[in-house]
């Protein structure tokens, strides 16, 4: 009985230990180390996104972790697998959606479980970054940075008025601001088969929708516009210029 009494006393120790053991570790991992990819080459991952610095220097993210770089055009790469704790406590590997190259030292990534990974020098390491997102472990599809600490990240909706919303940083992921995604306005559909058919009028929602995309257009030094874009039966674009809204309606 006693010997019984202890092994279940020193089971729940080393369970309480390892559940602190999780909780105090960082965040995110990124080791080039324990893994190696063997087959296709020169990619063992399915790639979603490259950005490019230069003619020289570029990363590609992609399923399982995936991050890959080349500093020769793409001749040679380095690979790793980055890792990071869920709100539950356990390590997995994120499907990244979208990479953002920022300078030759600042660069992010994005992708499922509402995960951001961040590098300070030029994607040799990784380091995970907090997102609205991550919580409720939303999937961020998009991120641009206008510079190292100011940018932008949008994805699935995450609040419980199911409309995405597009965040801001202005201090590298430390903290966060939300932009409501557009509502109203209309649309028309017609009938390629039956134009004597008059048209629906549908009308534009952003409501359960999620942002696909970031473009950022720098047009001149002083006016820069930022669209964010959700697809739906159309593909309605909210450009946001010094808060101001106006909206582009596109057939696809």
């Amino acid at each position: 009985m006693r010997s019984t009494l202890r092994k279940v006393l020193s089971l729940s120790i080393f369970t309480i230990v390892s559940l602190l053991a999780v909780k105090v570790q960082a965040q995110g991992v990124y080791n080039t180390r324990d893994w190696r990819f063997s087959n296709p080459t020169p990619l063992g991952f399915t790639v979603f996104d490259v950005d490019y610095l230069d003619d020289n220097i570029a990363i590609a993210v992609g399923e399982n972790g995936g991050i890959a770089r080349t500093t020769d055009g793409g001749r040679t790469w380095t690979y790793g697998i980055f890792t990071y704790t869920t709100p539950a406590a356990q390590r997995t590997k994120a499907s990244f959606q979208d990479i953002h190259i920022v300078s030759s030292a600042a660069m992010y990534a994005v992708g499922t479980g509402g995960m951001m990974a961040k590098s300070t020098d030029g994607g040799v390491t990784w380091s995970f970054v907090s997102t609205p997102l991550y919580a409720n472990a939303r999937t961020i599809n998009a991120v641009w940075f206008v510079d190292a600490n100011t940018g932008y990240i949008g994805g699935q909706w995450n609040t419980l008025d199911s409309i995405p919303k597009l965040y801001r940083t202005t201090n590298g992921g430390a903290s966060w601001d939300s932009l409501n995604a557009p509502i109203g306005g209309k649309t028309r559909v017609g009938y390629i088969n039956n134009p004597n058919r008059p048209p629906l009028v549908w009308d534009v929602t952003a409501k359960g929708k999620e942002i696909l995309r970031i473009p950022y257009l720098h047009i001149f030094p002083i006016i820069s516009y930022l669209y964010f874009c959700f697809h739906w039966k159309i593909e309605l674009c909210a450009k946001h210029l010094l808060k101001v809204f106006r909206y582009i309606f596109k057939y696809i």
